[in-house]
């Protein structure tokens, strides 16, 4: 079992989200994308605004994540960008191979300490997950441009 997150005692938790109110979003998503288990990929986005004095830190605690995620079964990729659209704003996105790779990485005592991190958003934080059901290459494009007037 891997210990939770421990914050360093300079960062307040102005925004009072608690876990008991994300894990029933959480689950609320979940239970409205379910999916015929077809995905070619599951990704989750989730953007916080942090305290501009405080960006760093919080991008650091982050990234302290980041590596055991992508160590995860399943995790594709697992990016963070700060500065867009505002300077403050920190986002991390994750891909994962099936959206059961994604619930088992919801599910997991690290994400526990993901949900921390969140808490500490000035703004109401923004957690969305995306299914692709469909891939297409270059086919697209030449439709397209055939159709150009």
């Amino acid at each position: 079992m891997v210990p939770p997150l421990q914050l360093p005692p300079r960062i307040a938790k102005p925004f009072p989200l608690n876990c008991e109110v994300v894990e029933p979003r959480l689950k609320e998503a979940e239970r409205t994308m379910e999916f015929s288990g077809d995905a070619l990929m599951a990704m989750e986005r989730v953007s916080v605004v942090a305290d501009p004095a405080k960006v760093e830190e919080i991008c650091d605690a982050f990234r302290s994540l980041m590596g055991p995620t992508q160590a995860q079964r399943g995790c594709l990729r697992c990016e963070l960008y700060t500065g867009w659209p505002g300077p403050s704003t920190v986002l991390v996105e994750s891909l994962w191979k099936t959206r059961e790779d994604l619930v088992r990485h919801l599910q997991s005592d690290r994400y526990k300490s993901f949900l921390q991190l969140v808490e500490t958003s000035l703004e109401e934080p923004l957690i969305e997950f995306f299914f692709v059901s469909r891939r297409e290459g270059l086919e697209i494009v030449e439709e397209a441009r055939k159709r150009l007037p």
